[in-house]
């Protein structure tokens, strides 16, 4: 075999293992379609306050000492747990420590969306509040 056609069979074995690594790849979505699909994100945090006529409500949260305020529309089929009370936007004061789950905000707007908030019953010590 000359040299000539070491290479053209080398060009064929090269392409067809390219063509079969690409074959076997999943599609390629579009942003929008990712975004889409994006799952829901969770944060624990401090409220630091709660407008019911604009139904918003800002976290405080943070690792070490990197804190930042999260603020979060209220969606309007917002799941609400608070132990041992009447479950409504009303009862989350400044100070309640809550999980949310919340939709990162789209590239239109400026806040995520808040699915589920849910006080968490944190005692201090001997059972103070």
């Amino acid at each position: 075999m000359n040299r000539a056609a070491q290479l053209l069979l080398a060009k064929r074995v090269f392409a067809s293992t390219l063509l079969a690594v690409f074959a076997s790849l999943p599609p390629v979505h579009s942003p929008a379609e990712v975004q889409s699909t994006a799952a829901t994100m969770s944060m624990i945090g401090t409220v630091r306050t709660v407008d019911t006529q604009s139904r918003a409500i800002e976290i405080v949260t943070g690792v070490g000492y990197a804190t930042r305020v999260m603020r979060l529309e209220i969606a309007e089929d917002c799941t609400i747990v608070v132990p041992r009370a009447a479950a409504h936007l009303t009862s989350f004061v400044p100070g309640t420590v809550v999980r949310v789950q919340y939709s990162p905000p789209p590239a239109t707007r400026t806040r995520g969306v808040a699915v589920a908030i849910e006080a968490l019953d944190v005692e201090g010590p001997k059972g103070q509040r």
